[in-house]
């Protein structure tokens, strides 16, 4: 059987990492082509001529040409599974980005439409799946879902050194997303900071709406962009990663700096937390704006790190690649009939 996705396969950022891992996922079982065309016109006769191809088409990334995707599919009777990484309507309303409300109606047509018309829906964690269906009880039929693959082993092997090293950075990604809520952050680390003045705090992304703010604090390194080995050679040289997020709907960077070794503090609405099954409540921030709950637990994790006993719980098989590719498979298969 012959699948083509559509979607991004080079960026160094979350989604087009987690695309090429789910295009080498599917070539386990099937045939697969995907985009590589680059320009409007060229990628729109890329899309025609291999979905005449295809027996299943796959959309991976949120783009206007997915609107011709589907509706060449749909034309052309193929069947038409969507990895959703993300939900653009509901994080431009927690980001406050300022979107004009054209803007907003826009991305809410296109993910209406999206929803619509393919024929299965996969989220990349369980939680994200329960809250979509939540949203659109109508099609609760349609969604499913995977866990993104992470190479825990090559990060563990490759980036982990010795547990007595002395360090005192902690690190976010995301930058100055509201999302992220980093603002909270750097807030309870300044109270931390009046006492122990070794501590610094890694912000990696772009400033956005709080990047202003984070930057005031003595105490924060500040870095627009980082490659992707550069991010995780970081994450090694850290004692404590942080997402504060009001909204994530699985968090690779958590995964990825577990596995690098640091100790883990999330909030309560990271998609990947279920993997977790050594998790305490010590580990998990449940009110992302409460200034002193995040203060008392970064303290707590600098002293007693999670890091071995996190590991020692998580569930890699489910971020492996062969039950990633198993099953993608299975959804596969099924949407055939």
């Amino acid at each position: 059987m012959r699948v083509f996705l559509v979607g991004d396969f080079e960026s160094d950022n979350g989604p087009g990492i987690a695309n090429r891992k789910i295009r080498d996922a599917f070539g386990n079982n099937f045939e697969v082509s995907y985009s590589q065309a680059t320009g409007k016109w060229r990628r729109i006769i890329e899309v025609f001529r291999e979905i005449k191809k295809t027996d299943i088409l796959v959309i991976c990334s949120k783009s206007k040409l997915n609107y011709i995707a589907i509706k060449i599919a749909r034309w052309e009777k193929k069947k038409i599974l969507y990895i959703m990484h993300g939900y653009a309507s509901y994080e431009v309303k927690i980001d406050n980005s300022g979107e004009k409300k054209s803007r907003l109606r826009n991305i809410c047509k296109y993910e209406s439409f999206v929803i619509d018309n393919v024929n299965k829906i996969v989220c990349v964690s369980k939680n994200f799946m329960g809250l979509m269906m939540e949203q659109f009880p109508d099609y609760k039929s349609k969604f499913d879902y995977i866990y993104n693959s992470v190479d825990v082993k090559r990060i563990r092997e490759q980036f982990l050194r010795s547990s007595s090293d002395v360090k005192n950075q902690i690190l976010s990604v995301g930058g100055g997303m509201p999302r992220k809520n980093n603002i909270c952050v750097a807030k309870a680390i300044n109270n931390i900071y009046q006492v122990n003045e070794h501590l610094t705090y890694c912000v990696v992304g772009k400033e956005a709406v709080d990047g202003k703010e984070i930057k005031t604090y003595s105490f924060v390194r500040w870095f627009d962009h980082m490659s992707h080995m550069e991010l995780i050679d970081q994450m090694n040289k850290s004692a404590l990663y942080i997402q504060n997020s009001r909204f994530e709907t699985f968090g690779l960077s958590i995964i990825e700096a577990l596995a690098a070794g640091c100790s883990i503090l999330i909030s309560n609405n990271v998609g990947c937390k279920d993997l977790f099954t050594t998790i305490e409540e010590s580990d998990i921030i449940y009110n992302v704006d409460d200034v002193q709950e995040i203060e008392n637990k970064i303290k707590f994790l600098i002293d007693h790190g999670n890091n071995q006993r996190l590991w020692s719980g998580f569930q890699i098989d489910k971020v492996s690649k062969e039950w990633c590719s198993e099953k993608l498979g299975s959804i596969i298969y099924c949407l055939k009939g």
